[in-house]
């Protein structure tokens, strides 16, 4: 596992890293394979934090447009839903990269990670 105690995570849907040396304890006693890098497992909560945030936004873009387009506005629509699956994708891929490290899997999450941006950088110049 490469986060560490990333992959508890997941599995146990924490919101936060336990602390408490008992939560710890148990956590290695589950897993006794996955050793607990905490540092490690800040930098994947980091990540998933940011990447919720930004899905949240990219969410919000794409129901302001679909609705603008529901209104009779003209608006373009076809990258912001785009978006919205790619967002989908990539949060599916993110678990299964942590869940599970296959190079193929790792590189299809870096891949969309960088079409995401190449992506909005697109809908930001429109």
């Amino acid at each position: 596992m490469p986060s560490g105690l990333s992959g508890l995570a997941w599995l146990l849907c924490q919101l936060v890293l336990p602390s408490a040396d008992k939560s710890l304890q148990q956590a290695q006693t589950h897993y006794p394979q996955i050793p607990i890098e905490a540092r490690k497992a800040w930098t994947e909560m980091a990540h998933r934090y940011l990447a919720g945030t930004l899905a949240l936004l990219i969410f919000a873009i794409g129901f302001s447009a679909l609705y603008k387009r529901y209104r009779g506005q003209q608006v373009p629509w076809h990258l912001p839903l785009f978006l919205m699956i790619l967002v989908l994708l990539q949060a599916a891929l993110g678990m299964w990269t942590v869940l599970e490290t296959f190079t193929v899997v790792v590189m299809s999450h870096l891949l969309g990670g960088m079409l995401l941006v190449a992506c909005l950088s697109r809908f930001g110049c429109n």
